[in-house]
This record gives structure tokens, C-alpha cells and sequence, in this order.
């Protein structure tokens, strides 16, 4: 085992061993001269998820200009809610409720079971 990399070295010692050792500078980067990172847009996901596009998906495909968060809910989770559980599991709802927010505005409440309405924004569209 060595001594020095426990801490337990005299100062005569340390410095022997940074003179033996070499020091190690930066390797070059490979790709800084590559014009295609130049043209990389700075966030090249945003938007791309798969509950985002689930959305968007859901909007275009139901042809209305609201839906009910059910319905939001059918379109982005469709395995997991046609599965044998009676519900999801823990997070999906509130990821998908966190991303409809961000998307989404709220309209109403919908009766009998209070799900909410929501439009998508003219940003997401």
C-alpha cells in the first residue's frame, strides 16, 4: 500500500515525488475546429420529449382546440393505462401535469370528475 496516498508522508517526500512525477497538462481538444458544432442549435432536445410530443400529438390528432387532462393523459401514457393496474405508477401524473402547465393553458374544470381543460399555446402548435 502506498503511503502517499493516505496522507501520511513527510514534506521532504512530497516534494520528491512531484519532481518525479510528471505534470499533466490539458489534453487538445478533438473537435474545436468542426464547423458542424458551430451550427449545433444550444438546445437541441427542447421540446423533444415524449410527453412534450405526446401533446402536441394529442392536439392535432383530436382536431379541438381543448381537451380534457384524461384525454391527455390516454394519448401519453396509452401502454400503462390500458395495462392491468388501476393506476400509474408513482411521478407519471405529475410529470405530465408539470409539462401540460408548461405547454398548456388551463381553461375549466370539467365536470362529473373535475378533470381540467386545457389549450395548448400558440408557441407549442
Amino acid at each position: 500500500m502506498h503511503a502517499w496516498r493516505h496522507g501520511a508522508m513527510n514534506p521532504a517526500e512530497r516534494v520528491r515525488i512531484r519532481n518525479i512525477m510528471p505534470i499533466r497538462s490539458a489534453p487538445p481538444m478533438k473537435w474545436a475546429h468542426d464547423p458542424n458544432l458551430r451550427k449545433r442549435p444550444r438546445t437541441p432536445a427542447k421540446g423533444r420529449g415524449s410527453v412534450q410530443r405526446a401533446i402536441r400529438r394529442a392536439f392535432a390528432a383530436s382536431g379541438t382546440e381543448a381537451l380534457t387532462s384524461s384525454a391527455i393523459y390516454d394519448w401519453a401514457h396509452i401502454r400503462r393505462r390500458l395495462g392491468r393496474r388501476k393506476s400509474m405508477p408513482f411521478g407519471v401524473y405529475s410529470r405530465t401535469l408539470r409539462t401540460l402547465r408548461a405547454m398548456c393553458d388551463p381553461i375549466e374544470r370539467v365536470p362529473p370528475h373535475g378533470a381540467w381543460l386545457w389549450r395548448l399555446r400558440a408557441r407549442w402548435r
